[in-house]
Formats: structure tokens, C-alpha cells, sequence
């Protein structure tokens, strides 16, 4: 993959990681409690993420996106609920905390890492919604699979 093409597939995929909504409590039965440990591949970028969904209807996550010789790890935090097989989560919080950009760390004072925290910050606070499927202690959403650890 092109390094322009690689780097767009990352600034794509923080912006995903961005997105987010929901400020309500969640309930303490809710079968996504827990840790998770979720893993996908898209179109050459691959997600590694873990995601702690507490009963006070809060949550933190990391991420790890790469695509060849390029990554990009960083977390976050926000509200959610789940209702009716549908998460709804509100992104609250967002942290660019590594880039490697042809195998090299790059430096936070770099204009291409100063670029991708900015679109991290962007959509903080955006309601966003999607389907999960649980079985037990596997869940799968959209392109993540995902296995509780605890």
C-alpha cells in the first residue's frame, strides 16, 4: 500500500474511532458489562481495541489501527446503553498516544501527528448507534469480533 493511501486509510480510521453519543445510565444487567478484547480487518487496516463497558453507563477503551508499516494507538471514554441489541455510545474523551509512520515513531510535534489528534477531537460528543450481536462471552459488531475477558 502507497504511503498516501496508507495515511489515509489512518486518518479514516481515527475518525471512525472518534465518533460517538448516548448520555444514560446503563443497567447493571446488561449482557455487554464487562471487558472485551475486539479484533477486524478492513480493507488493509487492521483493529485491535479493548473496551471496559461499566455499569454506571460510562466506558474506556484502546486502539491500535495499523496498515503496512503505519499505526496509530490511542483510547478514550464516554457514556453508553444498550437497548434492544443496539449500542449507543457518546465519546467523551480521545487520546492519539503513538503514531508510526513507516515503521519510525513520529514525534507529537509532527504537522501529519498534529493532524490526526485534531480529527480525533472532532467528533466528541456525537450520538452514534450500531448493532451487536452477543452469544455468551463472543460478540460481533460490523466488522469486529469480540471476546469477553471479564
Amino acid at each position: 500500500m502507497s504511503r498516501t493511501k496508507t495515511h489515509g486509510v489512518l486518518v479514516l480510521a481515527v475518525l471512525a474511532l472518534a465518533l460517538g453519543a448516548t448520555n444514560v445510565a446503563a443497567d447493571t444487567q446488561s449482557p455487554l458489562v464487562g471487558r472485551w478484547a475486539c479484533t477486524g480487518q478492513n480493507g488493509g487496516v487492521t483493529y485491535a481495541s479493548t473496551f471496559d463497558y461499566r455499569p454506571d453507563g460510562t466506558y474506556v477503551s484502546t486502539q491500535r489501527i495499523s496498515a503496512g508499516d503505519d499505526s496509530v494507538e490511542g483510547g478514550g471514554g464516554g457514556t453508553w446503553r444498550f437497548e434492544n441489541g443496539v449500542l449507543h455510545d457518546t465519546k467523551l474523551r480521545a487520546t492519539l498516544d503513538r503514531f508510526v509512520r513507516d515503521g519510525a515513531e513520529v514525534p507529537s510535534s509532527d504537522p501529519q501527528w498534529q493532524t490526526l489528534y485534531r480529527q480525533s477531537q472532532e467528533n466528541l460528543g456525537v450520538a452514534t448507534s450500531a448493532e451487536v450481536r452477543i452469544q455468551g462471552d463472543v460478540a460481533q459488531a460490523g466488522g469486529l469480533a469480540c471476546q469477553r475477558q471479564r
